[in-house]
């Protein structure tokens, strides 16, 4: 699975992700620095597992969850997955890069993974109201745990949790403080429509 969104309204659904990717190779972690705060990649051969802020009251039980499926513990090191997320995100906040290309490996249950895989398809810039992503994926009345879901996501940004949202005229929350979110938003607006970066 890549991290590479695409509108709606474009493309139909992609087959959603029955079971999170087992573990391979060794398990690795590091801060990465962006114009909204220190971020943690966490990777392995699979493909990034977690990306989270580092000030975000769910890492710890993200870290948590992560290490009891996986069976390990990551190594403060970089791999290969890392470096190119490290690349891409610096590409991403200057307006280079409204779509990534690292594979990805979430955890989480198969309807937070089918969830996540719907939220691929919600283009840079846009928004998507939880109903209509429950109407998306065959469940009309299960916006409620669409938000649950989306508020879980393990792998914000390349999984675009931000681009959700409950109701018109309302952000929402955001796993990173909802100030984040609307930067996001504002930043990949005017990326996709003009050309360029406001100011984070």
């Amino acid at each position: 699975m890549l991290a590479d969104g695409a509108g709606h309204s474009d493309q139909p659904p992609a087959p959603p992700l029955l079971a999170p990717a087992p573990g391979r190779g060794r398990l690795c972690e590091q801060e990465i620095d962006t114009p909204l705060g220190i971020m943690v990649g966490i990777a392995d051969s699979a493909g990034l597992r977690l990306l989270q802020f580092a000030d975000s009251s769910k890492l710890h039980a993200q870290l948590v969850r992560m290490a009891r499926w996986l069976g390990c513990s990551p190594a403060r090191r970089s791999n290969k997955p890392l470096k190119a997320l490290e690349t891409q995100l610096a590409e991403y906040f200057a307006g280079e890069r409204l779509r990534f290309s690292i594979p990805i490996a979430p955890i989480g249950t198969s309807w937070q993974l089918t969830v996540w895989n719907g939220l691929l398809h919600c283009a840079p810039g846009a928004t998507v109201y939880y109903q209509d992503l429950a109407r998306a994926l065959g469940r009309p009345r299960a916006a409620r745990a669409v938000g649950n879901a989306v508020a879980a996501n393990p792998l914000p940004i390349l999984v675009p949790c931000h681009r959700a949202v409950p109701k018109r005229g309302s952000l929402g929350g955001y796993v990173g403080e909802p100030w984040r979110k609307e930067r996001l938003l504002t930043l990949e607006a005017f990326a996709d429509k003009r050309g360029w970066t406001p100011e984070l």
